[in-house]
């Protein structure tokens, strides 16, 4: 067999674990849970429910220390600010979903129960649908969240015993695909996320309770995007 059949039954093989774990994507977040909304044992479908949030943008250069401060978000995780807009105001509105589109590193600031869960879900959904058809020009969806993160470390997972790293992250990834089946697609994971053809979604800073291990994970996602810059990133947190 020559180079370029083995390279072509590589890519016949990347392709195909590509496809397999977005199948799990759009499984695990087409339907949203109406336990949350109306106290029910119920779900609906997510594409059918959602509505586009607006926002309002910041450049970073213009938000002050103390800002960075309170919500936990410094300027080495995000180029600009998007804060989740509730209101009539005289600011500039835009949907937030072609917000998204335009920047590789943002931060989603709003208040609890202001959609910011459901429009990563939303998020994730919609970039493995379009992924399916448009490879070429589409990251694939890796979302995150933070407050599952945060138990596992108080569960005592293995990473707790370590500084803040981005290897934090990767060992919860490992973990996350391997209780979903999904086992195999780590090397093929972590082969795209060094070439950053990953959309990284963090959700839930602000869900993370105790202060000092919101800090650290904080830092940990700091050095995760330090190691892989080509990636686009989109956290959520509290404002």
């Amino acid at each position: 067999m020559g180079n370029e059949e083995m390279k072509f039954l590589r890519i016949l093989s990347r392709d195909r674990e590509h496809q397999q774990y977005l199948k799990h994507v759009i499984e695990n977040n087409s339907y949203l849970s109406m336990s949350t909304i109306f106290k029910i044992a119920s779900k609906a479908s997510l594409t059918d429910l959602y509505v586009p949030l607006k926002a309002s943008t910041r450049d970073v250069d213009d938000i002050t220390g103390s800002e960075f401060e309170d919500d936990f978000i410094d300027k080495e995780i995000s180029e600009k600010r998007i804060r989740v807009v509730e209101r009539e105001t005289e600011e500039r509105i835009d949907s937030l979903d072609s917000l998204i589109s335009k920047e590789s590193r943002l931060v989603v600031l709003g208040k609890p129960r202001s959609g910011k869960t459901t429009f990563i879900s939303h998020l994730a959904l919609h970039t493995a649908q379009n992924y399916r058809g448009k490879p070429s020009v589409t990251p694939l969806p890796l979302k995150i969240s933070l407050k599952e993160l945060e138990r596992s470390l108080a569960d005592g997972f293995p990473i707790a015993k370590s500084q803040p790293s981005s290897q934090w992250i990767l060992d919860f990834i490992s973990f996350y695909l391997a209780s979903s089946n999904l086992r195999d697609y780590q090397d093929t994971l972590l082969a795209s996320l060094e070439q950053g053809e990953y959309l990284v979604l963090f959700d839930g800073l602000d869900e993370v309770a105790d202060y000092d291990q919101r800090v650290l994970i904080r830092e940990a996602i700091e050095q995760f995007i330090d190691n892989y810059p080509e990636n686009h990133y989109v956290v959520t947190a509290y404002n």
